[in-house]
Parts: structure tokens; sequence; C-alpha cells
């Protein structure tokens, strides 16, 4: 099954919200959309978000100047994030939510031979209708209906990854 992990800043749980909003309905019969906010009390939050990390299929990046900031991100999320997606197909699906300098990050993971590889997250496609120039927030500034018609294509294409990984595995 499917197994969708959500990488984001907590500054922007709003920007979480509004797309879980959308991805909901994927969780049919068993839950495959994941965050930390899944989390629950007593859990020891580190060792389940790095045992969700080990197992998500595609990963959504919600990119935001908080979200490059984060050192938890940089150092723990992404990293492995990075590494599983060069060594076993992960699939990591950027989404722009605010302005940031995303096109001037990077981030580093250490492959398997002991290499330091380096990223750009803007190097990712992200759905149609959303790119670094182009962030979600400019939406929000038109229209609420036009920002929840994007969002409502993001989950279509979503759906569509989550048949084709259905159909590899």
């Amino acid at each position: 099954m499917a197994s969708i992990f959500i990488c984001y800043s907590h500054e922007d749980k709003a920007w979480r919200d509004r797309l879980v909003k959308f991805l909901k309905p994927l969780n049919n019969e068993e839950q495959i959309i994941w965050s930390d906010q899944d989390i629950q009390p007593g859990d020891m939050w580190d060792e389940e978000i790095k045992d969700k990390l080990s197992k998500a299929t595609l990963a959504i990046v919600l990119i935001s100047q908080d979200l490059l900031n984060s050192n938890y991100v940089s150092n723990e999320e992404l990293p492995r994030l990075l590494k599983r997606r060069k060594e076993e197909g992960v699939r990591i699906i950027p989404i722009f939510v605010r302005p940031s300098t995303v096109k001037d990050v990077d981030f580093k993971y250490t492959n398997n031979e002991g290499i330091e590889q380096k990223f750009y997250l803007s190097q990712f496609q992200s759905f149609k209708n959303n790119s670094p120039d182009s962030p979600l927030s400019d939406l929000l500034e038109e229209s609420q209906s036009k920002l929840e018609k994007v969002l409502s294509s993001f989950a279509q294409e979503l759906r569509s990854l989550i048949d084709e990984t259905k159909k590899k595995r």
C-alpha cells in the first residue's frame, strides 16, 4: 500500500491542513496520508517520524522559508527522503506554499558509499500551477475558490500517482 509522508514546517500547519482536507479521502480503508500531527500522546515523536519516513512511498514537501530554515527538516527528514529517493525510488513532490529562497538552498545526504550528495528541492517537479515563482500563497490572495480548485487537482494527480505505485508493487 502507498504511504504518503507530509514534510512541512510547523509555521505552515495551516497549509498542511488545507492540503489534507483534499487528501483525506485517499485514506479510504487505511491511513496512507501521514504527518507529525498523527503522533499520539505517549509516542516517541522522533522514532515515529523516522519510522514513517522509512516506510513512505511518496513524500510531499510543503516548501516555505520556514521549512528551509528548519534544522530538523534539513538534518533528519530531507536527508532520509533524498537517500531513499536515490536508492529506492521514493517520489518526492514539492509544493511551494510561500515565497522562499528554495532555488539557492541545497540539501545533503550521504550515500551508501559514504559520499556526500547534494540536491536542490527546486529540481523536483511539482504539480501543475505550482512553482517557486508561483507559490500557493499567491492564489490565496486571488481567491479561496481558485486555491481550492488547485488543491483538488493536486489530490487527483496524487491519486493517479498512488495507483501507479500500487501497480509497481
